[in-house]
């Protein structure tokens, strides 16, 4: 059994790889073939002709290049999430039965794992080349507008470009056409293949064990917002056998009630749901609440699907942007419709009291996201503020007032009872905030504790919120760790919340000592220590619960970090100052 979390997270390992390189490539070597300096380097259609045989050249090279590492990484990413679904059902069914696995099962597993990773493996390779034959279409069409409107006089060169780069910008990573006629971004369907073929792996795997333990009954998942013909089962109990009844209780049968197995069902395309054993009387359903908000979850549904409408959008004004300054021309007027976009979206979110997710606005295969803008007028005050060395957007501006008081000095005094080691910590602070004033990105700073040394740093993210751990950051860490050091773990939180869950995960995972997150606003978090029987749930639940008491998302944030601590499943301090 896999959770929507684990779903997403796997999608998220395989396309923000060496997928996103591949992307990356693609739309940069088209976009600036067309365009360069502001101006087109194409003519007439000879030097079309010759620009798109060197197009084609260059990008089956691309293919060739990123093909194996692209195969690699989906099949680490899926054995690894295939394994803990396989535990998630494993684990509990052992301690009920008092028994191991067969052989059997065992080979179940292994085939379906490399069944699973052939399959997507060969999905994204075909989806790959497609993707990059219709890049090559679009650019071959979006040329010969450009070149006939110009050498006719149809427009001004500065609206023909402006039209190739949207054009290219909101085209050029739509490329599926199914039988319904709806097109998609290769991102997008890679994400969806992904969820769709893990979750019925997953499935398969559960049904082996349930089989060979003999066990009859499982339960589904359930998530508030579920599209409407979901929400009838999810939650509930079931019999694979039923309708069937035990100990008072009448069991509906599974495959009926869910209609598992088919495309629109239980584990089919694009399902985040999924299912596990269910024993009477120890397993807790999932609870829904009727209303959240206000809003009933099929009414939450219907909204949703709106913030993903605009996210879309402001995906691709954000691409525009970059398109538009890759090629030298002017980004201006693509800044302004992302800025309108992205106050649309906050608008809605905040009527209807929806989180933003800024990973689902986040352009793909771009890196650094550009910024949207209210006017014309505040663009040029910006520029004229950054050519003389001013701050430019203070969206995460750090408070300087604060982080240079004696009152945030002092409470770096309190992290540990090494003076030394707190100073160290105080100035890597300052550095990071310094470096990361007035942006989205996160710095991450690894400390010996043992030595007082910087072990190494990750300066170079360019995905808001989160910090990227380096190949190279990677191995220091394990170098240090294999030396008997304690490491101490030092990052940013531009939007100044508390920290997450993946945040108390590094700590367990990495096996750190502590772990810091310093606000902009100059608020300190400190997580001393995680309980080995710590799971992503504890977090989910607490955060949920307080979130549906009325609470803000800072706010639930940190009672839900309380709590964990007072289960002692954490050890965690805070200092708002």
């Amino acid at each position: 059994m896999i959770s929507p979390e684990e779903f997403e997270e796997l999608a998220r390992n395989i396309v923000g790889g060496t997928e996103e390189t591949l992307v990356s490539g693609v739309n940069e070597r088209l976009v600036s073939s067309l365009i360069q300096g502001g101006q087109l380097t194409a003519a007439d259609w000879r030097d079309i002709e010759q620009l798109a045989q060197a197009n084609h050249e260059a990008l089956q090279q691309l293919l060739l290049e990123t093909r194996t590492p692209i195969a690699n990484e989906v099949k680490a990413a899926i054995q690894e999430a295939q394994a803990l679904s396989a535990a998630n059902d494993l684990i509990p069914l052992r301690s009920l039965y008092g028994s191991v696995a067969t052989p059997s099962a065992t080979q179940l597993f292994k085939r379906v794992s490399a069944q699973t990773v052939e399959g997507v493996q060969s999905i994204i390779a075909r989806q790959n080349i497609k993707f990059v034959q219709d890049a090559e279409r679009l650019w071959y069409e979006v040329a010969g507008e450009a070149v006939t409107s110009k050498n006719h006089g149809l427009e001004t060169q500065d609206a023909i470009i402006k039209r190739a780069v949207r054009r290219l910008s909101e085209e050029g990573l739509r490329f599926i056409e199914y039988k319904s006629g709806v097109h998609t971004s290769i991102d997008a369907a890679i994400r969806r293949h992904v969820i769709s073929q893990a979750g019925q792996a997953s499935g398969r795997i559960t049904m082996g064990y349930m089989d060979e333990f003999a066990h009859d009954l499982v339960f589904t998942s359930a998530h508030f917002g579920a599209r409407p013909e979901h929400e009838v089962w999810q939650g509930k109990a079931y019999s694979l056998t039923g309708p069937k009844a035990q100990g008072g209780v009448t069991y509906p049968n599974f495959y009926r009630a869910t209609e598992y197995g088919d495309v629109a069902g239980l584990l089919g395309v694009n399902c985040r749901h999924s299912f596990g054993p269910y024993y009477p009387g120890i397993t807790e359903l999932p609870a829904v609440p009727e209303k959240r908000d206000g809003m009933t979850s099929e009414e939450r549904y219907r909204q949703v699907q709106k913030q993903r409408g605009y996210e879309r959008a402001i995906r691709d004004k954000k691409r525009a942007v970059h398109n538009a300054e890759l090629t030298g021309a002017d980004p201006t007027q693509f800044r302004l419709e992302l800025g309108k976009k992205q106050r649309q979206l906050k608008a809605h979110t905040e009527k209807y009291n929806l989180v933003r997710e800024p990973r689902r606005e986040k352009a793909y295969g771009i890196g650094a996201q550009p910024r949207g803008l209210r006017s014309a007028r505040l663009h040029r005050r910006t520029m004229s503020a950054e050519r003389m060395g001013g701050m430019g957007d203070t969206l995460n501006a750090v408070n300087w007032t604060r982080v240079k008081s004696p009152e945030f000095r002092k409470a770096f005094d309190a992290i540990t009872d090494d003076s030394k080691l707190n100073a160290l910590l105080h100035s890597e602070s300052l550095r990071i905030l310094e470096h990361r004033n007035n942006t989205d990105f996160e710095d991450l700073v690894i400390i010996n504790r043992t030595k007082h040394v910087v072990v190494g740093r990750s300066t170079n993210a360019t995905e808001a919120g989160s910090a990227r751990y380096t190949e190279d950051l990677k191995r220091r860490i394990v170098r240090a760790q294999t030396a008997g050091d304690e490491l101490v773990a030092l990052h940013n939180h531009p939007n100044s919340y508390p920290p997450s869950y993946h945040d108390i995960a590094s700590v367990k995972g990495h096996g750190y000592s502590k772990s810091l997150a310093i606000g902009h606003n100059g608020d300190l978090y400190c997580i001393d220590r995680v309980s080995n029987s710590f799971q992503r749930y504890h977090h989910a639940e607490t955060y949920s619960r307080f979130i549906e008491a009325g609470n803000s998302e800072k706010k639930s944030a940190i009672l839900s970090l309380d709590y964990l601590k007072k289960l002692r499943l954490i050890a965690f301090r805070r200092w708002l100052l």
